[in-house]
């Protein structure tokens, strides 16, 4: 692809792409939880960020034949604001949904407005450097996990 002389940027099919832009992951490891408490990760997402999505993914069963744990993901300021309730009861990749019945993603990604009574996706900007954090529904002693945070930085 050419690079453009006024953004110094790449134009392909279907759109810019301008250094810095491309998505980055951010991958938080999951630990064990004392109590359903807010687990600060010391991962942070840089300030002029543009969240895009969460995803959750467990290694192996947090505890054999346990149904009902679910995990939120957030900052340390807003716990559940990026992923709410995801179940983690078995292992595998569980990706927030706006789907109806099936509302995982937080008030952070989460569009107030809506279309056919479907809440709309929104990415969320970060103004300042946030810290992830996340908390169970009750105490896990063997969860092993990752959480995954695609994100874009928008500016320096």
């Amino acid at each position: 692809m050419a690079v453009s002389q006024q953004s110094k940027g790449r134009i392909g099919a279907g759109g810019l792409d301008l250094p810095g832009m491309q998505v980055r992951t951010l991958r938080v490891p999951l630990n064990a939880t004392a109590d359903a408490g807010v687990v600060s990760t010391g991962a942070k997402i840089p300030p002029k960020s543009q969240v895009l999505n969460v995803l959750v993914d467990i290694k192996a069963d947090p505890t054999a034949g346990t149904t009902g744990l679910t995990l939120n993901v957030g900052t340390t300021a807003a716990t559940q604001g990026f992923a709410l309730g995801v179940a983690i009861a078995s292992a595998g990749i569980k990706q927030t949904s706006m789907a109806s019945g099936n509302v995982t993603r937080g008030s952070l990604l989460r569009e107030f407005g809506s279309v056919a009574s479907v809440l709309l996706p929104a990415p969320h900007i970060t103004d300042a450097e946030i810290e992830v954090a996340y908390n169970t529904n009750v105490a896990i002693s063997a969860l092993k996990g990752d959480v995954v945070i695609e994100y874009r930085k928008l500016g320096d």
